[in-house]
């Protein structure tokens, strides 16, 4: 029998785990009727893929009554079926797996997609542990970098990348999540984007300016800047202050004898932070040129060959 729990309810959607493996039988029994029907018409109808992880997957059921839920849900369909590897073109490892779409009953307008499972949580929820330390930035980052030359390839501007929209594998690897707010840049260079997360939006979403990929990339700046520092570069306790840290001064550095001993990391970073989208390292082969990424095998790195060490003590790994 087919067991789910609710692990995020947002305004949009609302996530589920599901698993077909036989469960608490408690929590099973105090599901209510409709996801479990969800879930078993899901098991039942071959809804899950061999690649979930022993038939375990995260189910994202929309919202019926969330604003204009229909256009974001079909919006992160379209962009996740664009990035999924095919028999004539390969995928990426380090953007989410999306396993089905279905539509039932239940929901008669709105789909409920099946995606792959991240144990770890996101970077936003790891990275609020005092404890939280990433040992390996380069190695995160290239990962990161190799998900968004794969968007940009398929011409997929994420539009609202952030430690939270970063999930965490089992086995420590980073995929790209949540979709939503992703445009398909297939047939124009630029599009004003309204969406985005301070202190994570680039400047030119902030002033609703024409944006083409390169926004992406300056969110990715300000990931790094975080995995690499331990802090925000850009958030101040307003609103009104986080956008004027990002519009008119900038990120917040270290010390000069913290900048000292990362010299590579803050190069690369400011690169991505130019306020020029036109000057933003916006492929894979830009980034490498970067000494940030001296040692980085990046074959081994697209192919998950490498281990990381920073979540291997993490209590949810532990578990």
């Amino acid at each position: 029998m087919a067991s789910m729990r609710l692990i995020e309810s947002g305004s949009s959607a609302c996530i589920y785990l599901s698993t077909t493996a036989e469960g608490n039988q408690e929590e099973s029994a105090s599901a209510n009727a409709a996801t479990l029907t969800w879930s078993n018409a899901l098991v039942a109808g071959g809804g899950f893929s061999d690649a979930a992880n022993d038939s375990t997957c995260i189910l994202k059921v929309f919202r019926p009554t969330a604003s204009d839920i229909a256009a974001k849900a079909a919006r992160e369909i379209d962009a996740l079926r664009r990035l999924q590897g095919t028999a004539t073109s390969p995928g990426c490892p380090f953007v989410i797996g999306l396993y089905f779409v279905r539509e039932f009953n239940l929901t008669p307008s709105l789909p409920v997609l099946g995606m792959e499972y991240c144990p770890l949580g996101d970077l936003l929820a790891l990275s609020s542990d005092a404890n939280f330390v990433v040992e390996e930035p380069p190695f995160f980052s290239a990962e990161l970098v190799l998900a968004l030359d794969h968007l940009r390839k398929h011409g997929v501007l994420h539009g609202d990348i952030k430690p939270e929209n970063v999930g965490v594998t089992a086995a420590g690897h980073l995929r790209l999540l949540d979709f939503g707010h992703a445009k398909v840049l297939e047939h124009q260079a630029t599009v004003v984007h309204e969406s985005g997360t301070l202190p994570y939006a680039s400047p030119e979403v902030l002033t609703r300016s024409p944006c083409t990929l390169a926004a992406d990339w300056w969110s990715l700046g300000a990931i790094i800047f975080e995995l690499v520092f331990g802090k925000s570069a850009f958030r101040e306790s307003t609103d009104e202050e986080t956008m004027e840290r990002i519009m008119v001064h900038g990120p917040a550095w270290p010390s000069s004898q913290e900048l000292l001993a990362h010299i590579p990391a803050s190069d690369f970073i400011q690169r991505l932070l130019a306020e020029d989208p036109a000057h933003r390292p916006s492929t894979r082969q830009a980034c490498q040129a970067f000494s940030f990424f001296n040692g980085v095998d990046w074959a081994q790195v697209a192919a998950e060959a490498w281990t990381p060490e920073t979540f291997v003590l993490t209590p949810q790994r532990t578990e």
